[in-house]
């Protein structure tokens, strides 16, 4: 299963939400490899921190430019390839779309985050030419913990994501927390921390990919 974690607009969190299924996927334990194609290479950088710190080897490495048959052979190899891939219409995340499963697009409740959803739509109408069963997972990721605004940031979010037919808002939901930052910085998944909320929220994603 190849899960391709991508998006527009940069800051929304995607190599933090990439790492993090990826520690998830392997505890199952399910054979997971994670492929850094971002030129900024911080997944790289996490996994060069995991490997300092001696927690649980995760097969991570560099790829850039057509993705599509390098992600099918190490589809080959293994039972989940998290792809995390940089945006602005880049050949890395339209490459790997062609090859995915799963587009999962963290975005959070802004109207900058939002509107690059209609430049998505496109990309993903152009990759359903070859791959239409490519499944659109749209991740409300950095949400407010503010329970006096927080359902109404998820009831905007909700709407803006059900003027697209061809996406699927997840139902799971990341939170602006802390322990995310440091467990970039720690080369961890949250789900290895005591922060129970946190763990939840990657938990509850990894069952919505898997099972739907």
């Amino acid at each position: 299963m190849i899960l391709v974690v991508g998006s527009n607009k940069g800051g929304s969190g995607k190599t933090t939400l990439a790492t993090n299924l990826a520690v998830a996927l392997s505890q199952k334990p399910l054979k997971t490899c994670l492929v850094d194609a971002d030129p900024q290479g911080s997944t790289m950088y996490w996994s060069g921190v995991r490997d300092r710190a001696d927690a649980p080897s995760i097969g991570t490495m560099m790829r850039r430019g057509n993705l599509v048959d390098p992600l099918r052979v190490l589809d080959q190899q293994h039972q989940v390839v998290i792809v995390d891939v940089p945006g602005r219409n880049s050949q890395e995340l339209l490459s790997a779309a062609i090859a995915a499963y799963v587009l999962i697009a963290p975005h959070a409740c802004s109207q900058l985050d939002l509107e690059t959803l209609q430049e998505l739509e496109e990309q993903v109408r152009h990759v359903r030419q070859i791959n239409p069963k490519l499944r659109v997972l749209i991740y409300q990721a950095l949400a407010t913990t503010n329970p006096a605004i927080r359902k109404r940031e998820r009831d905007d979010f909700r709407d803006y994501v059900g003027a697209f037919e061809g996406f699927e808002l997840a139902r799971s939901i990341g939170y602006q927390r802390l322990v995310y930052r440091e467990c970039i910085s720690a080369g961890r998944g949250v789900v290895e921390t005591t922060n129970a909320h946190a763990a939840n929220e990657i938990t509850q994603l990894v069952d919505e990919v898997l099972n739907g």
